[in-house]
């Protein structure tokens, strides 16, 4: 019997080539999935497995009668199958561009708190009746305007517009500081004359509505810092500043790129917001066991994102990058 002639081998600049662009395609698949990206499936994984294993069975049989044969036939397997699963993580980035992925189940069970939290305060704000008064009027306009932000805020980051709702939490964080100073900062007279000019007084910036809000609640220098660490993040996230930008683009794309511990941390900043701004105004109606009800809500979010940003080693701000 003679002995099988060696296969011929592929021309090896077409391997070269085809390898060369797997590997190109692999670093790109490595960033889509550190920016947030969706991971191969079992399916997919399982299929992959499946398609090695009948290589190397197929391989196992050809060794036997001829060994070359076997030898170049892995090369050539072990290469296509490389660019096959390539090509179709190529397909599964096209079809989930980065912005417009479903969010992991932890970040939608985060997601879930925070409404939940926002559902249950609100229900305890409509548990009693109110005066008619134009203060009490303000700062319960400001109240639900802020709730209706937040349903918006989660609305858009469930259908992929996080920019977006990066942009809407900055309105969320100001209508805090505006309830506040209308609650208990604003004499009379300067809130008929907010009513009046749809104006705050000559002068009257964020610092210094911060300062006079700690003043008046006794509060040392909470809201100050809680203004410095957030605001100026919040502005350029809403006017499309430095951080809303560096945020645009997805290497050589134009695509939204935010990860989930940045989402975490801009709902547990809006979801906060609201529950200070109710919890204050229940103070100041004096149902102050309503008001420690609607604090206690806090407690049923944080934990998340204290573990998921020591998961990812990212800090829970919604500046970082």
């Amino acid at each position: 019997m003679q002995p099988s002639a060696p296969m011929q081998a592929p021309h090896p600049l077409g391997l070269l080539i085809l390898l060369v662009l797997s590997l190109w395609a692999a670093a790109r698949d490595s960033s889509y999935k550190r920016a947030g990206g969706l991971k191969p499936d079992r399916f997919a994984k399982i299929a992959l497995l499946v398609a090695i294993g009948i290589s190397i069975s197929c391989l196992a049989v050809l060794y036997v009668w001829s060994p070359g044969a076997a030898g170049t036939l892995t090369a050539v397997l072990s290469v296509v199958i490389f660019g096959l699963w390539e090509l179709d993580r190529w397909r599964i980035r096209r079809k989930n561009p980065i912005g417009q992925i479903p969010h992991r189940s932890e970040t939608e069970e985060h997601l879930r708190r925070v409404e939940s939290a926002v559902q249950a305060a609100r229900a305890i704000i409509s548990e009693h009746d109110y005066s008619d008064d134009l203060r009490t009027l303000i700062v319960m306009g400001l109240i639900d305007q802020t709730r209706e932000h937040h349903d918006s805020l989660l609305l858009l980051i469930r259908s992929g517009f996080v920019g977006s709702a990066f942009a809407l939490a900055r309105g969320i964080f100001d209508n805090l500081y505006r309830g506040l100073w209308f609650n208990c900062c604003a004499t009379d007279t300067e809130i008929q004359q907010f009513e009046k000019d749809d104006k705050l007084p000559p002068g009257l910036k964020m610092p210094q509505m911060a300062k006079a809000i700690d003043a008046k609640y006794q509060a040392g220098d909470f809201y100050q810092n809680f203004m410095k660490t957030f605001w100026s993040p919040l502005c350029s996230y809403a006017h499309t500043g430095m951080l809303q930008l560096g945020h645009r683009f997805n290497e050589d794309k134009v695509a939204g790129v935010y990860s989930d511990v940045q989402i975490l941390a801009a709902t547990t900043i809006a979801t906060n917001c609201y529950l200070m701004l109710a919890g204050r105004f229940l103070a100041a109606q004096n149902h102050a066991e309503k008001s420690n009800a609607v604090e206690a809500l806090k407690h049923t979010y944080g934990p998340l994102l204290a573990r998921k940003a020591a998961n990812t080693g990212q800090q829970g701000n919604p500046a970082s990058a």
